[in-house]
């Protein structure tokens, strides 16, 4: 018996899976932000992040993107599971479910833009609610649950 295309979905349904990483830095309450140099979303912010290769798990996807992207490097335990986002519609590209992952600095770290990165930047928190509009995927979303992360860990 053949399948339609709908009922074919329905069985064999398939997603991608990618991590994001959010930088806070404490003592100047910013977060490190890139601007994408590709499409989707050219040229608006994101967090660092990307998609899982084969033979990967989160949490090295995670420190893998922040590197390429960023050259910042943290440590494995450094991670905070922040949340997972998961939304059918989040990525234009297909079905894309990421874990993201907060890591609270105390001190700036040095950072360039690597990679598919075109612009990488410290932005102050209240500066970001004016920037809403200008955020990549439902990143805005992951700004806002890490601030909730963030107070509820200080």
């Amino acid at each position: 018996m053949r399948l339609s295309k709908t009922e074919f979905r329905k069985k064999y349904f398939s997603a991608a899976l990618a991590a994001d990483v959010v930088i806070y830095i404490n003592s100047q309450d910013q977060f490190l932000l890139i601007r994408r140099k590709n499409e989707p979303f050219k040229g608006k912010l994101a967090f660092p992040g990307g998609f899982l290769e084969p033979d990967e798990d989160f949490k090295d996807a995670a420190l893998r993107e922040l590197k390429e992207e960023t050259a910042v490097q943290v440590n494995l335990n450094d991670l905070v599971t922040l949340g997972i986002y998961s939304k059918p519609n989040r990525d234009p590209r297909g079905r894309v479910v990421t874990v993201a992952f907060l890591v609270i600095l105390e001190n700036p770290v040095e950072f360039k833009a690597c990679d598919d990165a075109k612009e990488a930047d410290l932005y102050k928190t209240q500066l970001l609610y004016d920037m809403k509009s200008d955020f990549a995927f439902d990143h805005f979303n992951i700004f806002q649950d890490a601030l909730l992360k963030v107070k509820a860990i200080k």
